[in-house]
């Protein structure tokens, strides 16, 4: 059995108004990639009640195991979906240009890039955008895992999917953003940015808000495409 959770009878994960499964296959719809993707899955799986492996052919994240918290369930619904994909891509870049003109956004740690559908919403693909490394600095400073922020990351991805096929980062981000918030289990602090222009290249600096030491990011690199 491919999703424990599940019963066999248990028809697409009990959410048919998502979920199409016309012939019986199984669906594994969040696709990890790049340098960092090992790791990225690496800290997600130890973040989470689930078992998470990722194919290194396709870089398509298996999942099985037992769903114990609302996060969890939406990351499973994620890699279940068969009509959303959800493309998670690992950058050692600070910045990015979204597709829809927003210029130069911070990847602290992670940027949705929108989604892109076909013309009755019935395939959509997502794209989020993560620095693992900002990751592990940023989960330290607000108290949590790693892996936890990855997995918001991914969640957010799908849910701007899911609420708005589609949407481009100004449209979609936002909406995606709160609702995943609320479930994630960790308040999230404000934090400051900073940029040192007194090295070259310059460097992202994060703080908790009303708190005095800053933590070093990585150089100052835009993303390429």
């Amino acid at each position: 059995m491919d999703y424990p959770p599940f019963s066999d009878y248990f028809y697409v994960a009990g959410n048919p108004m998502i979920f199409v499964d016309p012939d019986g296959r199984s669906v594994k719809t969040v696709i990890v990639t790049g340098e960092d993707a090992d790791r990225a899955t690496e800290k997600l799986n130890k973040s989470s009640s689930l078992d998470i492996t990722r194919d290194q052919e396709t870089g398509k994240l298996i999942a099985t195991g037992k769903v114990e918290s609302e996060s969890d369930r939406i990351l499973l619904a994620a890699i279940m979906d068969s009509q959303i994909t959800v493309r998670l891509e690992t950058t050692d870049a600070q910045i990015f240009d979204s597709k829809d003109g927003t210029k130069n956004i911070p990847l602290l740690p992670g940027g949705f890039e929108g989604s892109t559908s076909n013309s009755n919403a019935t395939k959509v693909t997502a794209t989020q955008l993560i620095n693992v490394s900002n990751a592990e600095v940023i989960s330290d400073v607000i108290g949590e895992e790693t892996g936890e922020t990855i997995r918001h990351e991914i969640n957010e991805a799908y849910y701007g999917a899911l609420q708005n096929p589609g949407g481009d980062y100004d449209s979609a981000y936002e909406s995606a953003h709160s609702t995943v918030s609320k479930v994630d289990g960790v308040v999230h602090p404000k934090l400051d940015l900073n940029r040192d222009k007194s090295r070259s290249p310059h460097v992202f600096q994060i703080r908790r808000k009303g708190t005095s030491v800053w933590r070093d990011l990585g150089p100052m690199k835009k993303m390429k495409r």
